[in-house]
């Protein structure tokens, strides 16, 4: 991505040893030297890691961390340097992989990052070809429109640095699963005809053919994932709300079921 955009690249290595942290030489001369060996083991993988990366004529810099919070440190780093997107490994926690339930240092990050989040698995194709941006059309709420259009956005710019082919879905529960009473036959007919129109319009505002557009019957954290399935898409892109719970704040339920259930790389974009 780097070298075709030409962008910097800040690669951030947080944590630590609980082993050192916790020992009670922790503030000791020996823990002291424990610590301070520790980064320098830490400093030198990393910058094995991204001496290819620095040959290539990238522009990389490179910062390790003690941290005892790492979702606090990157969240720091982040401030810092404002990037246009922050990728994360996700394999280790496995936020991609279906287990119950996201790590915390995820779930801190979708909380409070502001920029685009990238939460990248160990498939990973290092130059994606399809890439799914799944909208929410029937939300009427005051800026759904907006952050659709802003999800389109980032999943256009993400598919052109590769010339990748860029796909837009939109679920709607099927009429036949609708309340009993909730509205008419006909209306729910129209509502659902509305939806698609609504969904072709806005693939055609951003140059997406009718052919990558999908119109999906059932419900989004089931029909979202089989789609990029059967269309081995790379990157996922979302959008990301936080609702106000009684633990203080939660993701809402279909964000978080695409999180763990997409096979995929997952972005997540925040409204303005």
């Amino acid at each position: 991505m780097t070298g075709v955009t030409g962008a910097e690249l800040k690669i951030c290595l947080s944590g630590d040893d609980s082993g050192i942290a916790n020992s009670m030489f922790a503030h000791s001369v020996t823990g002291i030297h424990a610590h301070d060996a520790f980064l320098e083991n830490q400093k030198h993988w990393l910058s094995e890691q991204i001496a290819g990366l620095a040959e290539t004529g990238a522009k990389v810099s490179s910062v390790v961390s003690w941290a005892h919070s790492t979702a606090e440190d990157m969240l720091t780093q982040i401030a810092d340097f404002a990037p246009d997107i922050v990728m994360k490994d996700a394999y280790r926690e496995s936020a991609l992989h279906h287990r119950p339930g996201l790590p915390p240092t995820d779930r801190q990050l979708l909380s409070e990052c502001r920029s685009p989040l990238l939460l990248v698995g160990a498939a990973a194709q290092p130059v994606p070809k399809r890439v799914v941006a799944a909208i929410d059309i029937d939300d009427r709420r005051a800026g759904a429109d907006a952050l659709n259009d802003k999800i389109i956005s980032h999943a256009v710019k993400l598919a052109a640095l590769n010339s990748a082919e860029v796909h837009i879905a939109a679920a709607s529960r099927p009429q036949s699963q609708l309340p009993a009473g909730s509205a008419s036959v006909a209306s729910r007919n129209d509502t659902a005809q509305d939806g698609r129109q609504a969904l072709l319009a806005k693939a055609a505002a951003h140059g997406i053919p009718e052919q990558r557009t999908h119109w999906l019957l059932g419900h989004a954290d089931r029909e979202i994932p089989d789609l990029v399935n059967r269309h081995a898409a790379d990157i996922l892109v979302i959008g990301s709300t936080y609702r106000t719970t009684q633990d203080g704040k939660g993701l809402g339920s279909t964000a978080e079921a695409l999180l763990q259930g997409s096979a995929c790389d997952v972005m997540t974009v925040k409204p303005d």
